[in-house]
């Protein structure tokens, strides 16, 4: 699980809640980070600079595996 708190900083979460990783954007968030398929995280900060932040967890198997459901953030949900 992410979560990009108002302390500029995108925090991983396992499933049990323990603590993984955590990486600054160094300034505030403009939009909630992507997760691509294979992982990788992308952020926006206010002043622009895009993130790429590897991450060796791909996106759940789930029918909502990242914020409104896929990447368009379309918040609809494909049947499997």
């Amino acid at each position: 699980m992410l979560t990009a708190g108002t302390d500029l900083v995108i925090i991983a979460f396992k499933p049990d809640g323990d603590w993984v990783w955590n990486f600054s954007l160094e300034g505030a968030i403009h939009a909630s980070p992507l997760v691509a398929p294979d992982g990788t995280i992308y952020g926006l900060n206010r002043g622009g600079r895009l993130y790429a932040i590897e991450n060796s967890t791909p996106l759940a198997e789930s029918a909502w595996p990242m914020f409104r459901a896929n990447p368009q953030r379309t918040g609809r949900v494909k049947a499997r």
